[in-house]
C-alpha cells in the first residue's frame, strides 16, 4: 500500500474538482422539472362574450398549435383573477361546462365559439377560458370579461296603432301595444320628421323612458360597447328625432337603460316602419352591454 502525503491529498482533491466542472451541463438541467412546448405556447386568447336574454356566446382565439382534449369555458358571479395574479384562478373557479369542450366546428379559422344558456339576465357574469391538454393540466387562463345578460336584437317598429308590433317591451323583448303599461317606446313620423317617443305621452298609467341621442366614434358593436362604459348617462328628453346611423340611449323608470341604433325605415304614411337594434341592461344604473 502506497501512502500519500498532505501534498498528494491536496492536489487529489484538486483534480476531483476540475473534473466535475467540466462534467455535463445537462446533469444540472436535468434536475429540474421538464417544459413542454404545449404548456407555455397553447392558450386561449383574445376573448369576447356577446350577452343574450339568459344566454351569451363566448368567443376566443386559439394561440399555437399541437394536440389539446379541449376547452374549460369558466362563468362565475365572482371575478376569477386578480391583477396580483392574472395567469392563475381563484380556487372556487369551476368549468361551466361538464366536460371538456372539444371546440366548435371549424377549428381551421382558429376561433372557438361557445353557447352558454340557462343564464341569469341582470347579474354580472366573469368569464375566462383554459385550454385543457391531454395529460389533463391546464393552460393559463383567457383575459377576463365581465358581461350582463338581457333581451336584445333588432326588430321592426310600426307606426304608433299602425298594428301589433307598435311599442316593445325592454324587460322581456316582446311586441306590445304602444299604450300598453309595459311599453316602453313608441315610433310616430309627423311632417316629415321621425320620431321615438316615451309611452307616457300618450296619457294613462305608462311607462315615462327619456332618451339621449349618443355621440360615438363608428365602429363595429364592439367598439359601441367599449365607448359606452366611459359614457355619463343624461337621458332628458321624452322624445327623439331620428334618422339612419343614430345611437340612442333610454332610461326606463327603474333606472335601467337600453341601448338602440337605428338601422332604416321602410315605407311612407301609415305604412312606415323604423329597424332597430336594441340592447337592454337590467342592472339599475348601469351600461354594460
Amino acid at each position: 500500500m502506497r501512502n500519500y502525503g498532505p501534498a498528494s491529498l491536496l492536489l487529489s482533491c484538486i483534480l476531483a474538482l476540475l473534473l466535475q466542472s467540466c462534467a455535463p451541463r445537462s446533469v444540472r438541467v436535468a434536475e429540474e422539472a421538464p417544459v413542454r412546448p404545449f404548456e407555455t405556447n397553447i392558450f386561449p386568447a383574445e376573448l369576447t362574450v356577446e350577452p343574450g336574454d339568459q344566454r351569451m356566446t363566448v368567443t376566443w382565439k386559439r394561440i399555437g398549435d399541437g394536440l389539446i382534449s379541449g376547452y374549460n369555458i369558466y362563468i362565475s358571479d365572482e371575478p376569477l383573477t386578480r391583477n396580483s395574479l392574472p395567469l392563475a384562478l381563484a380556487e372556487s373557479a369551476a368549468p361551466f361546462n361538464s366536460s371538456p369542450y372539444p371546440g366548435d366546428t371549424d377549428p381551421a379559422d382558429g376561433i372557438e365559439r361557445f353557447e352558454a344558456e340557462g343564464l341569469a339576465n341582470g347579474r354580472k357574469y366573469f368569464v375566462t377560458v383554459r385550454v385543457i391538454f391531454p395529460d389533463r393540466s391546464l393552460s393559463r387562463p383567457s383575459n377576463e370579461v365581465m358581461a350582463v345578460c338581457g333581451p336584445r336584437g333588432e326588430i321592426s317598429l310600426v307606426a304608433r296603432f299602425a298594428g301589433e308590433n307598435d311599442g316593445l317591451a325592454m324587460t322581456t323583448g316582446r311586441f306590445v301595444r304602444a299604450d300598453a303599461p309595459e311599453n316602453d317606446l313608441y315610433f310616430y313620423s309627423k311632417d316629415g320628421i321621425d320620431y321615438l317617443a316615451s309611452p307616457s305621452r300618450l296619457g294613462g298609467y305608462t311607462n315615462r323612458s327619456l332618451f339621449d341621442k349618443l355621440v360615438l366614434k363608428r365602429g363595429d358593436w364592439d367598439s359601441i360597447r367599449r365607448q359606452l362604459g366611459e359614457y355619463r348617462p343624461n337621458a332628458t328628453e321624452d322624445r327623439l328625432a331620428i334618422k339612419p346611423g343614430d345611437w340612442i340611449l333610454l332610461k326606463r323608470s327603474d333606472n335601467t337603460y337600453a341601448v338602440i341604433n337605428v338601422v332604416r325605415f321602410d315605407g311612407a304614411g301609415r305604412d312606415r316602419k323604423v329597424r332597430l337594434f336594441y340592447a337592454y341592461c337590467p342592472l339599475p344604473g348601469e351600461l354594460i352591454f
